[in-house]
């Protein structure tokens, strides 16, 4: 049974995140711990977000502290800019050279400020399977952040980050027959009676439907239904059908990356989805096709695989960074190689 947490807005997460720059950058004064104190108790919600900032905050332990509170003065920085310039802002911490993928790797796994205002989400390489206040199902897959609310008009299910499989439920004493949607930073998904999948990219949501039907609406463009076997995506200003992927898009609910003919860069970047740091394609193999199915709870076996059956040599150059390649062309009939 998975517990929720209760959703926090990102005004209060927001505030959370300035006091914890104040208070832990240098020593606060007592005029700072005073106004602090009484914004903890000027709300219920304000001590539970002090409280998940602190432990992400506590997650980075082991890490030097001037870099955390650089991370956590980014964070600040950063929340009401655009993507690419968050991207942007978390090049800069730290220094340059090897440990920019740690300071990547910081950003995104310790740091995502969408698992604070989330009341379930997942950690890399985590799934997990729960079961919202209505009845739906929902799977989360590696690096996700949902929060549910049922209204008196309807249901909705927030995706912040990551991917999701949804079950609608169907019980009419817990969904009241209200409509089920899901919120994604593009515009809103309606489900109608059915399952399907949702991912955020950079720049879209993509979906996939095994069942039913879903309306998807961007936040400023006309709606489009898609139907059970179809795949599509969502613009804020668009909403169209995609190809059949090459790769299966519920695969992962399996434990399982599986397809046809997938570009060797593209199953690359799926394992990436599933641990730590950076896993770097060089161009001459990205365009190699692959079928297969492949486990995914353990990727440093799975690029071990890759490599001997697919003549590529994996350089772990640090823990976090990865580079999988092409062997050299003497050893391509005896497959490949590890190295570190």
């Amino acid at each position: 049974m998975t517990v929720a947490r209760a959703p926090l807005s990102q005004s209060v997460v927001d505030a959370a995140i300035d006091w914890a720059v104040k208070i832990r950058c240098g020593t606060p004064t007592p005029e700072t711990r005073a106004a602090f104190d009484a914004w903890l108790a000027r709300d219920a919600a304000h001590p539970m977000a002090w409280e998940r900032v602190q432990s992400m905050v506590g997650a980075m332990a082991s890490v030097r502290g001037p870099l955390v509170m650089d991370t956590l003065r980014s964070a600040q920085d950063q929340r009401a800019r655009h993507r690419v310039q968050r991207r942007a802002a978390l090049r800069k911490i730290g220094a340059l050279g090897i440990l920019a993928p740690t300071v990547f790797w910081l950003g995104r796994e310790h740091l995502p400020w969408q698992r604070l205002l989330a009341d379930r989400s997942t950690r890399l390489g985590e799934r997990r399977h729960v079961r919202l206040a209505d009845g739906s199902l929902v799977d989360l897959n590696s690096d996700t952040a949902i929060s549910f609310e049922q209204t008196a008009q309807r249901r909705l299910l927030t995706l912040r980050r990551g991917e999701i499989y949804v079950q609608t439920g169907h019980d009419a004493a817990l969904t009241r027959g209200l409509p089920f949607f899901v919120q994604t930073p593009q515009g809103l998904v309606q489900a109608l009676g059915t399952r399907f999948t949702v991912r955020l990219d950079d720049d879209a949501s993509r979906l996939s439907v095994t069942e039913g039907a879903v309306r998807m609406a961007p936040a400023a463009g006309a709606a489009r239904v898609l139907e059970a076997g179809q795949s599509g995506w969502l613009t804020r200003t668009q909403a169209g059908l995609s190809s059949r992927p090459a790769m299966d898009p519920n695969a992962w609910t399996d434990g399982v990356i599986s397809g046809r003919d997938m570009r060797l860069g593209d199953v690359l970047a799926e394992i990436a989805r599933y641990r730590s740091g950076r896993v770097v394609c060089d161009p001459a193999i990205a365009g190699r096709l692959v079928s297969g199915t492949f486990h995914i709870d353990d990727t440093d076996a799975l690029l071990r695989f890759l490599a001997r059956t697919q003549s590529l040599v994996v350089t772990y150059r640090t823990a976090l960074w990865v580079h999988v390649g092409p062997a050299p062309e003497a050893a391509a009939g005896a497959g490949a190689a590890v190295t570190n």
